[in-house]
């Protein structure tokens, strides 16, 4: 059982801060604003998910807050496409994955790490990006190659149901060309859905 753990910080009454405290995490959702955007307990179907996304993250900033990551038993971590766009070499950014995968597990040595593919974007809706949907699926080859190297980490691709055609994020699963829709993030939760049945078959 995993024992109280501090995830935040918030202002009581009087204006004074506290620890936010949550006990025996599951799983825990580690990203940016794509993240940050899923009401995944409604999407799932479950209780108790924590979501640790943060719009404008890249792997640096996790880093930086990554003792206010709550120990738990598995956690499903996308990052990359910040990083891109503020021009973090593909190299860069999953070493920094590595350093979240690590810093993680030195805290929860048994826990599961899913390592998800950025998804891709549309520029025709958004309007320009400093990268391309080319350097986004070179990430993934590293970040697949990534989890290959860790043992408790798994590579789950979940762009095959975000693509049109041309490879770019679907119109209708975007807001933008880059931030998901509610279709979009239903498509998400399909996409990793099996894993919490598997969960729940485990656990009785």
């Amino acid at each position: 059982m995993f024992i109280t753990l501090i995830v935040g910080w918030a202002a009581d009454s009087n204006g004074e801060t506290e620890q936010m405290k949550v006990t025996e995490v599951d799983t825990v959702f580690v990203g940016n604003s794509l993240t940050e955007g899923g009401d995944w307990n409604r999407l799932l179907g479950q209780s108790g998910l924590i979501n640790q996304g943060v719009s404008g993250d890249t792997h640096r900033d996790i880093l930086a807050r990554i003792e206010y990551v709550p120990e738990a038993r598995r956690y499903f971590i996308l990052v990359g496409i910040n990083d891109l766009s503020m021009g973090f070499s593909k190299e860069m950014i999953v070493d920094g994955i590595r350093r979240i995968v690590e810093a993680l597990q030195s805290r929860s040595p048994s826990a599961v790490f899913y390592l998800q593919s950025v998804l891709p974007v549309n520029e025709s809706m958004f309007g320009f990006f400093p990268f391309s949907n080319r350097d986004i699926a070179e990430l993934n080859v590293l970040i697949e190659r990534l989890a290959r190297e860790i043992p408790a980490a798994e590579y789950l691709d979940i762009r095959p149901g975000f693509q049109n055609e041309k490879g770019e994020l679907a119109a209708g699963l975007a807001v933008d060309g880059l931030h998901l829709s509610p279709a979009g993030y239903e498509v998400w939760a399909d996409a990793i859905r099996h894993l919490f049945a598997a969960a729940s078959t485990e656990g009785g």
